[in-house]
């Protein structure tokens, strides 16, 4: 199960929570970039990594580290 939900980081930047819930646990995971897509995409990397082994604190600090892709989905002032 995923529930998601918006806001803004410490440093005003974009970002998105959401709380993973799995046989292993549940974690709330923050992603350091805006949009509900991407919360659904790492909640399905999440899934996978966790299949193959990964801890949820080590998919929680892997999914915090990562960044947009240049030149996409940038805020607009």
């Amino acid at each position: 199960a995923v529930d998601i939900s918006g806001g803004r980081a410490a440093d005003g930047g974009p970002q998105v929570r959401f709380r993973l819930v799995t046989p292993h646990g549940e974690r709330l995971l923050v992603l350091p970039m805006a949009g509900t897509h991407n919360a659904v995409n790492a909640a399905g990397a999440a899934a996978a990594a966790v299949a193959a082994g990964a801890s949820l604190d080590d998919v929680a600090v892997a999914l915090a580290a990562m960044g947009n892709v240049a030149g996409r989905l940038r805020p607009v002032s």
